[in-house]
């Protein structure tokens, strides 16, 4: 169990731009504010870097909170397998560790189809660079969540 609740809060400590979040927070509601604070940073880094005109705005802001809202109960899932994974990392079966890949690159599945759906919205309300430009935001921002979270767990004994 210790290893569950550690993997889980390396999860959210290691969400990018965490230092947005109050350090003064409970740890009841620590989560929570980290990642409103995640969210905030990057929406604020979308759109310093993300040059948007007013009609391209109005139409891309609703399509990004809904693609987020995906996210975010694919991050819960992904939060929930590694919570499993540290619950049985002293002694894990061949069969659970199977399953923890076979979940992993479910997610990945789930993910490349959640960003190929919005990609065909986004297509029909920005430019081409606009588009092409948000993409390496976000791939970016996803490259270092990916890349925090898997410097954080150990390899499986």
């Amino acid at each position: 169990m210790r290893h569950a609740l550690i993997l889980t809060a390396l999860w959210l400590a290691f969400s990018p731009l965490r230092v947005l979040a109050a350090d003064d927070a409970s740890s009841a509601q620590s989560g929570a504010v980290i990642e409103k604070a995640d969210l905030a940073a990057r929406k604020k880094l979308i759109h310093d870097n993300l040059p948007l005109t007013e009609t391209e705005a109005r139409a891309f802001w609703p399509l990004y909170e809904a693609y987020e809202k995906q996210l975010k109960q694919l991050g819960e899932r992904r939060s929930a397998n590694l919570g499993r994974l540290g619950e049985d990392f002293e002694a894990m079966s061949n069969e659970n560790a199977a399953k923890f890949i076979r979940d992993n690159l479910k997610m990945q599945s789930d993910r490349l189809k959640i960003t190929s759906q919005y990609f065909k919205e986004l297509e029909q309300v920005l430019s081409g660079k606009n588009l092409a430009r948000y993409y390496q935001i976000e791939y970016q921002i996803r490259a270092t969540i990916d890349a925090r979270i898997s410097e954080s767990i150990p390899l499986v004994k």
